[in-house]
């Protein structure tokens, strides 16, 4: 029956039993030539399965539900903060000059620069930052501070 079918070109859904056109407008497009390039059941019957308990369960899992969004969310706000108080204190400590040339905040625009590159193995530690100016974060670029 269902070789028949594929080549009139059409295919029988396995959940809702519907005979539909082979077409990607009524199923899935599907890599493995065991399904002749098609999902075996229908979109319409996709989207039910996609709503049902099991799928519920997937969304926990993997934090897909709107809690998990807006947890996320908080995070990355929460983050961004953090972020921005260890900057603040790292030009704080350097009592916001740059430390290599000596030029203060009026003048200039500071930025946090790494002693030792994160490209060279450098962490994300407050002892290894230090307060620059914009021309000379530039200029240093991924060098150690000891060779610049």
């Amino acid at each position: 029956m269902g070789k028949q079918l594929y080549k009139q070109g059409l295919r029988k859904c396995d959940i809702c039993k519907q005979i539909l056109p082979l077409t990607s407008e009524y199923f899935y497009r599907n890599r493995r030539k065991s399904n002749k390039g098609f999902s075996s059941e229908c979109k319409e019957c996709n989207k039910k399965r996609k709503k049902t308990k099991k799928y519920k369960e997937y969304e926990k899992r993997y934090n897909m539900s709107e809690k998990g969004k807006k947890r996320k969310e908080r995070e990355r706000q929460k983050n961004k903060i953090r972020r921005l108080k260890l900057r603040f204190q790292i030009f704080q400590r350097d009592d916001f000059t740059c430390q290599y040339c000596g030029r203060k905040v009026p003048e200039v625009e500071l930025q946090v620069d790494h002693k030792y590159p994160k490209s060279k193995g450098g962490l994300d530690k407050i002892e290894n930052y230090i307060t620059a100016c914009e021309d000379c974060n530039q200029g240093k670029r991924d060098v150690i501070l000891e060779e610049f």
